[in-house]
């Protein structure tokens, strides 16, 4: 039995509770500084530059088994080369060879228990032995012993972040601060400790800003930045994310980014072209198919609604909210059939849904009608 829209207004506010855009408030949450997959001050680009070539001829960071071979050689002829020791450790950590850095760290030890680099290393080792205690042990020694080097104060304020730990995330980042003022990952880091220590962003953004003006090229900085203004209605959040697409034009996240500020800010016309760059960029990126699902339901175009929904779907498969979503739409457009079949996958995929249990039993009671 057809159900026409003017039938279903008591169905809205349910639409309201069920299906709502993908907004960028979890993404604050998730702009975090380590071992996330989010954005990380990169402090060894500049403080961290003591890796040695096999020759003087090669490049200084040398990688791969022919470095390897290289290096195992220099090793073989001077065990007590303490720079090919420590880069051998280097490649193997990168290589998930952490036994075999360990072997080579330790021998470092024996030869100067005190070089800040073998600390370092050993605690980024442990850290990625699931061994943080004694990653935050090593790095403390390498801080007491090596009062001028950074690296070791950028990793502590890292690892206490990481941790939840910001009073102590605040005073290694504040050390390293005053070693190097003009330093761009030591002012993004500090931004995100202080944003998640006060739950205040206006705090936080001065020091975001500010490591993206000490590196106009630096996308995680950039990219908080709009992220913030966004959440916050600014208007210059649509800037940043321009930055990043200079830089990389291909970031189909972004785009979807600015998709999300431009339907904040009421502007529907460009929220949709942004959220479609983004599914041009990336077919498989579901969350602006939901968006544009959202809003066309938003302007009673169901039947567009639909085939985002069913895109979204494609894309992922076991988000719930797209199938309630579609369930919605082809409710609206009568279709009961499809409609009570993808309100039973969102109860197959979250049991306690009440929009979906009362979307079910709205297109039952319809179709049960003479």
């Amino acid at each position: 039995m057809l159900v026409p829209f003017r039938s279903c207004q008591r169905c809205l506010p349910h639409l309201a509770a069920g299906l709502k855009p993908l907004l960028l408030g979890a993404l604050i949450g998730g702009l975090v500084a380590c071992q996330s997959g989010a954005p990380s001050p990169r402090e060894d680009s500049a403080a961290d530059t003591d890796t040695v070539s096999t020759s003087s001829a090669e490049p200084a960071k040398v990688q791969g088994r022919d470095s390897l071979t290289a290096l195992q050689r220099r090793i073989g002829e001077d065990s007590t080369d303490l720079k090919a020791l420590l880069e051998r450790a280097r490649i193997n950590k990168e290589l998930g060879k952490l036994e075999k850095a360990k072997l080579d760290l330790y021998q470092a030890q024996r030869l100067d228990s005190s070089q800040a680099r073998t600390l370092k290393l050993l605690g980024e080792v442990m850290l990625e032995a699931n061994r943080s205690r004694e990653a935050r042990n090593y790095w403390r020694r390498c801080a007491a012993q090596n009062p001028d080097y950074l690296p070791c104060r950028l990793r502590l304020s890292r690892l206490f972040y990481t941790v939840g730990d910001f009073d102590k995330a605040l005073k290694w980042v504040n050390e390293a601060l005053e070693l190097d003022k003009y330093h761009a990952e030591i002012y993004f880091l500090k931004g995100l400790i202080v944003r998640d220590k006060t739950g205040d962003t206006s705090r936080a953004l001065p020091y975001i800003q500010r490591a993206t003006e000490l590196r106009t090229d630096y996308v995680e900085a950039l990219d908080a930045m709009g992220v913030m203004l966004s959440a916050q209605g600014d208007t210059l959040a649509p800037y940043y994310y321009q930055r990043i697409l200079d830089i990389e034009p291909q970031r189909a996240d972004i785009h979807y980014k600015l998709g999300v500020y431009y339907m904040n800010q009421d502007r529907p016309n460009r929220a949709i072209e942004a959220y479609t760059k983004a599914t041009e960029l990336n077919p498989t990126y579901a969350d602006p198919y939901y968006n544009l699902g959202y809003m066309f339901i938003q302007m009673k175009d169901y039947a567009t609604a639909r085939d985002y929904f069913t895109k979204a779907i494609r894309a992922e498969p076991k988000k719930h909210k797209s199938y309630y979503g579609r369930g919605y739409a082809y409710e609206m457009l009568g279709d009961v059939i499809n409609a009570r079949q993808d309100y039973q996958k969102v109860l197959e995929l979250v049991p306690q849904h009440r929009p979906a249990r009362k979307g079910l039993k709205r297109v039952q009671d319809a179709n049960a009608r003479p």
